[in-house]
């Protein structure tokens, strides 16, 4: 047993993985790249990094979905690491081992999704594409992220007039976002027509601006 490994459970650094592996007995050891041999299969996890934004927002016991190659696997957060380290990535691993991921490095705090149902068609070190369920919201108003601008610390979009053909800019508040939407909770109703200003045209658009609308 590590004994080691157990007081950084009690100092806060410790790692995850080396706790679970001297709880159970288990070892791991380098290979030549630097990654870790797997000791064993079972409880497997999805192991990613949070950024300090993304952190805010996530939570034990939150479900998420988890897309690898053609299957998807059903999985909840089980654990969220209280220091931030140097991060190299998302991969797939077993609850008494890990395996390192490549990519660039920054600082972020570790987080664990364990997989309800995995099977023998998981990999063990693979990327994968996880969502985390952080709300649920029924029949809001949402705008597409290219119809939302941010500027002096508020969030607002242009609304388009069809009777003057005029954008006027409103200032609104955002709830919960998706992958391509964000919900808004104040300043737009449903109904109203907002411009989507797509990066990279050259299009720039203003208060009270006179717009033509082009059917595609």
């Amino acid at each position: 047993l590590d004994f080691s490994a157990l007081a950084g459970l009690l100092d806060g650094s410790g790692d995850y993985t080396s706790i679970i592996n001297a709880i159970a007995g288990f070892s791991s050891s380098a290979n030549d790249n630097g990654a870790m041999v797997i000791q064993h299969y079972n409880n497997l996890y999805l192991s990613l990094s949070l950024g300090k934004y993304d952190l805010q927002n996530i939570k034990k016991g939150q479900k998420a979905t988890i897309e690898y190659l053609d299957h998807t696997y059903t999985g909840s957060v089980t654990y969220i690491s209280a220091t931030a380290t140097e991060s190299e990535g998302l991969d797939i691993g077993s609850m008494v081992g890990s395996l390192t991921g490549g990519g660039g490095s920054s600082t972020a705090a570790e987080a664990i999704v364990t997989i309800d149902n995995p099977d023998d068609g998981i990999v063990i070190g693979f990327d994968a594409d996880v969502t985390i369920e952080t709300g649920k919201a029924d029949n809001v108003v949402t705008v597409p992220v290219e119809a939302l601008r941010a500027s002096n610390n508020k969030r607002f979009v242009y609304v388009f007039d069809p009777e003057t053909k005029h954008v006027y800019t409103r200032d609104v508040t955002v709830g919960l976002a998706g992958d391509d939407i964000y919900q808004i909770t104040s300043g737009l109703s449903e109904g109203e027509q907002v411009v989507k200003v797509i990066k990279g045209t050259g299009v720039t658009l203003e208060d009270d601006m006179r717009v033509r609308v082009v059917d595609k």
